[in-house]
């Protein structure tokens, strides 16, 4: 998924404040049009990225060399389909967006995780929560969505209902990809560790998360 986003050589490092441009004027990270006070790109209306029921997503956008995951209205996504669910997966750079890209040969992009997979409307605009207050907030489930190696992983629960492709592991009883979920082939034997024993997280001012415990 880097070759797709951009993340290349080792030249500069921009951070998400930087305002540093190729030379065709087009900026290499990620400014955020249309939901940081920006216009939206003219560009065809994306999918629903089998989201079900949400107002706020975590998304990220496919146009730009350092993409910063950001808490965005499901609105903007509708109408914006180089800003996709974080992470953004294979299928979700469409030509498009490819083509808006600028040149990323010499940019090095710092890592940028999400600090929640969980964002909710806070005071009129989208925000990052705390998955979890407690380990019965989170849940081990497999995440059927464009994946090779399906594999038991900690979420938040508030997710389980909002995307139709992860689905929960209740008791020994697996689940089966909800039709129209699509997983990818795998170029080699997948080996996935038991479903984790639960936790909910915290370090310090950072938001809970929901997590595997040792």
């Amino acid at each position: 998924m880097a070759a797709l986003l951009g993340a290349c050589d080792t030249r500069t490092t921009p951070s998400a404040s930087d305002s540093t441009s190729s030379g065709d004027g087009a900026s290499n990270v990620d400014t955020a049009p249309g939901i940081d006070g920006g216009s939206a790109p003219d560009l065809a209306p994306g999918p629903d990225h089998g989201l079900v029921g949400l107002s706020c997503v975590v998304a990220t956008r496919t146009d730009v060399c350092c993409p910063v995951p950001r808490a965005a209205a499901m609105q903007d996504l509708a109408v914006d389909p180089c800003l996709v669910p974080y992470p953004a997966k294979s299928g979700d750079v469409t030509a498009a967006c490819q083509a808006k890209r600028p040149d990323c040969s010499l940019v090095d992009c710092a890592p940028a995780d999400a600090p929640s997979r969980v964002a909710k409307p806070v005071n009129g605009s989208c925000a990052f929560v705390d998955e979890c207050a407690t380990a019965a907030d989170c849940a081990v489930a497999l995440d059927f969505d464009r994946t090779c190696c399906v594999c038991p992983q900690a979420v938040p629960r508030a997710l389980l209902a909002q995307k139709r492709c992860l689905q929960e592991i209740i008791g020994s009883q697996w689940p089966s990809a909800p039709s129209g979920c699509e997983q990818l082939p795998c170029g080699a034997a997948c080996k996935c560790a038991p479903p984790p024993t639960l936790r909910c997280e915290t370090d310090g001012d950072a938001l809970a998360r929901c997590a595997a415990a040792p």
